[in-house]
């Protein structure tokens, strides 16, 4: 096989992208939501396997009003998390690169002025921008006694899992 196009469909997005000299062709299709048994028949009733979903439980908590500036209000709940909440990373998702840097900065001044008092927290950008050294930040083990705050963008809705990750919080929007 000379080319290959690989299509991505998720949800409401969608990408495409030629691949050209693939050299021999091995094809893996993951989806959460597809038709499996028919793909399978299609593709000579290729083998399937199954993951399960989750393995634990998961609390679904929503904000019981609309917010006017949802990045202060992520950081609002990041501090809540960190402040009264067991241990556990914290996983933000937020619309775009600008946003993520203003919540860092937010974060940033209110453990500065809080001192040791609030704890330690490690700030753990994630956006299509940065350098990947920085990306890769996101990865480290967090040091016992502080707590990994990453802010992201959708890039790490679907692709990424983030070990220590135990809250999450989802503005639910992206541009």
């Amino acid at each position: 096989m000379k080319d290959m196009v690989r299509f991505r469909n998720h949800e409401n997005e969608q990408e495409e992208e030629k691949l050209t000299d693939a050299g021999r062709l091995k094809l893996i299709i993951c989806s959460a939501t597809l038709q499996a048994n028919e793909l399978c028949a299609y593709f000579d009733n290729a083998p399937l396997l199954e993951v399960s979903g989750r393995r634990f439980p998961v609390d679904i908590l929503y904000s019981t009003s609309p917010q006017a500036d949802y990045v202060s209000a992520a950081v609002r709940t990041v501090i809540q998390i960190h402040s009264g909440l067991p241990k556990g990373d914290i996983l933000v998702f937020l619309s775009g690169q600008a946003e993520i840097e203003s919540a860092c900065r937010e974060i940033q001044a209110i453990t500065s002025r809080a001192g040791s008092e609030l704890g330690e927290i490690l700030l753990a950008p994630l956006y299509a921008a940065l350098s990947p050294e920085l990306q890769s930040k996101i990865f480290e083990k967090t040091p016992e006694g502080a707590r990994k705050v990453v802010l992201a963008t959708n890039i790490a809705e679907t692709s990424l899992t983030i070990d220590g990750v135990v809250y999450v919080i989802d503005s639910g929007l992206t541009k």
